[in-house]
């Protein structure tokens, strides 16, 4: 068996299964989806390990999590883990250790790994990238003042901001797609609000929703993307981002989108959005470069 293309059978209905699987299209590798609750997986896992010869791990925790039960495994292979934020510390120790070439997908983590040390040319950024035939913009205009929010719900999303910024900006129309946003201790007031739709998201109807916003925007104080960005300016949608994840490296202020600080008032988000509602621009233009393909390839041994 030549290469392997590991990630947990948790993200199997999520993005990072979907990258999984790609790239063991694209690479014509084996593709394994572990489920670490059952020791039998566990196993079949750690045997097709030991008879590859190059391992790709979508994404770290997949890799940490099987390093801790065979240490052994990285004994003569080569391979490339997909990293995206949160566990600097961890990723550098077992770079040092096993010369990982790394995948970043935003400039600052990559700042942050070479500055501890790791060989910068084991590390390289690659946004996730983008279908831009499955992504276009719409024919018809939307309404100016529709926004539209896409993330499952973390306490990182800033649920509290979310609600002050919808209560406050009566004037627009704002629609939230994603899972999970009913355990937030946000959501019964988010309902009241009559500027505001929850959608649970679907693959189906996604694009329909793209199709029917302006304003993209993330409020989010921690990101390692986010792809809901890059998908939503393939559809020319202005974005208003929290200066985090890849939204720095992408948008040139007042050019493609607006940045906001990293943990903003609901004022700075008012000030974005009156803005933004006034501007006429193609950001799919300024993203052309970042294509689904591109970032496969970086997989590819």
């Amino acid at each position: 068996m030549r290469s392997l293309v590991i990630t947990n059978i948790d993200f199997d209905d999520w993005v990072l299964g979907g990258i999984a699987r790609d790239i063991a299209k694209r690479g014509n590798s084996r593709l394994v989806m572990t489920n670490f609750r059952r020791p039998l997986s566990i196993f079949t896992t750690l045997i097709d390990i030991l008879l590859a010869h190059d391992l790709v791990f979508v994404n770290h925790d997949t890799f940490f999590r099987v390093y801790r039960l065979a240490k052994w495994f990285a004994l003569g292979k080569r391979i490339k883990v997909l990293y995206t934020h949160t566990e600097t510390s961890r990723i550098i120790r077992w770079s040092l250790l096993h010369n990982l070439d790394i995948v970043c997908i935003n400039e600052t983590e990559k700042r942050t790994l070479i500055d501890h040390g790791v060989d910068s040319k084991r590390v390289t950024v690659c946004p996730t990238g983008v279908d831009f035939t499955f992504f276009a913009p719409p024919e018809d205009q939307p309404e100016l003042n529709r926004v539209l929010l896409v993330s499952n719900f973390k306490e990182r999303k800033n649920p509290s901001l979310l609600l002050d910024v919808v209560t406050h900006n009566q004037d627009f129309r704002f629609t939230l797609v994603g899972r999970g946003w009913e355990n937030s201790l946000e959501w019964a007031s988010l309902q009241n609000l009559c500027n505001f739709t929850y959608v649970e998201f679907s693959h189906s109807a996604y694009r329909n929703h793209l199709a029917q916003n302006h304003i993209f925007l993330s409020l989010s104080n921690l990101e390692g993307g986010p792809l809901p960005m890059l998908e939503s300016m393939a559809c020319n949608l202005t974005p208003i981002c929290t200066s985090t994840g890849w939204a720095p490296d992408l948008i040139e202020q007042g050019k493609n989108g607006l940045l906001l600080p990293v943990e903003p008032q609901h004022a700075d988000v008012r000030k974005a959005l009156l803005q933004a509602a006034k501007l006429k621009m193609t950001p799919r233009d300024s993203i052309s470069q970042f294509t689904y393909d591109r970032y496969l390839s970086t997989f590819i041994f």
